[in-house]
């Protein structure tokens, strides 16, 4: 268990300390304060996303080295909360404030286990009560993630792939008809600070696009569809060194829909997403990412229901797929790296949310 649990758990503290006084100050100013907490258990078939080959080979002897996860699937425990605060500084000109953590533990394989902190602030750029105009920033941290056991390159030796990861994200959306029409552009940019033998594969992800929603995903019903184009820009082959590193520099399209239906206390969504990934590296040499195409989809289904005294439940069930295509003659099954895999996950919440403020009987939100 990596140093930044604890510290994550003594952040929980002082927000529960600290609630009261905050609710009975929001109450005072017109603000509004909210916080949520909530348990997620599931289990994931596939959590380091291997092949069916490799599946068959975790616990053999013979490839102990490639694999430091106990078997393929494992259970995992996800404790998160969330502190929201919210203001009107003008005449329907809101300001919101919201802080996440979440921690995600592994019951058999704990190399997994990472934590994911964010700040969110959202600002109303005008006092338009139809056509409203809001802007969101959002940064986010992963401080480490194990992704599986690589090859070294150049060696027959296997090493842990991890990295630091940082996101920045940008949002303008514009209402057009409340409840009816409403268009968001985004951007954002995630840096990737790999670990030491995989220097090669630090990077940033780049990425812009747009979406548009029918209806409001909060009232009875709603539709939202989006896409994302991203680059990958990866460090590449190092020219100071014999062995001939992996470039996953990398060209993403991303296409995404959810869909919403909502009864007074609950709703049920339904989701998909496609990404196609084109590897750009033009080295011959780096068999598994030369001319090298990938296309991955996810599906879900998520359904939730208010409980009393701010209680909800959450159940989700997901799949997700990636199928790999190499230049001619190179076989998917030989690579380290992620390539064709499946893997389904089922989860249960129970959460629950306190709220405090002059509008909290108007709030559709969970």
């Amino acid at each position: 268990m990596r140093r930044s649990l604890p510290i994550l758990g003594v952040a929980l503290a002082a927000l529960l300390i600290t609630l009261p006084s905050a609710a009975q100050e929001a109450e005072q100013n017109r603000s509004r304060v909210s916080f949520a907490f909530e348990l997620q258990g599931g289990y994931d078939d596939n959590i380091t996303e291997l092949s069916d080959r490799d599946k068959d080979r975790v616990g053999d002897p013979a490839f102990a080295d490639q694999f430091k996860i106990e078997a393929p699937g494992d259970y995992a425990w996800k404790p998160s909360a969330r502190l929201g605060w919210s203001m009107n500084l003008a005449k329907r000109v809101r300001t919101s404030v919201q802080l996440d953590a979440q921690a995600s533990q592994y019951v058999s394989s704990s190399v997994k286990n990472y934590e994911v902190y964010a700040l969110r602030v959202e600002q109303d750029l005008s006092a338009a009560k139809v056509f409203q105009t809001r802007l969101a920033l959002k940064v986010s941290d992963v401080p480490d993630y194990y992704l599986r056991e690589l090859r070294v390159p150049g060696t027959t030796d296997f090493a842990s792939e991890r990295y630091h990861s940082r996101q920045y994200a940008v949002a303008l959306k514009q209402l057009f008809a409340p409840k009816l029409l409403s268009v968001a552009v985004l951007g954002n940019r995630t840096d990737r600070n790999y670990e030491s033998p995989f220097d090669e594969r630090d990077g940033d992800l780049t990425g812009y696009g747009a979406e548009v929603e029918l209806g409001r995903l909060t009232t009875r019903a709603g539709l939202l569809v989006g896409y994302q184009r991203s680059h990958y820009d990866a460090r590449g082959d190092e020219g100071s060194t014999l062995a001939i590193e992996p470039d996953i520099s990398s060209d993403r399209d991303e296409l995404s829909a959810q869909a919403a239906f909502r009864w007074a206390l609950g709703y049920i969504t339904l989701s998909g997403l496609r990404e196609d990934r084109n590897y750009t590296t033009e080295n011959a040499t780096d068999i598994y990412h030369f001319e090298r195409s990938d296309t991955k989809t996810e599906y879900e289904l998520g359904f939730r229901q208010g409980l009393p005294a701010g209680l909800y439940l959450e159940v989700g069930v997901s799949r997700e797929e990636n199928r790999s295509h190499l230049a001619p003659g190179v076989s998917p099954t030989l690579a380290t790296d992620v390539t064709d895999y499946t893997r389904d996950i089922v989860t249960a919440c129970l959460g629950w949310r306190f709220r405090t403020g002059p509008d909290r009987a108007k709030d559709p939100s969970p």
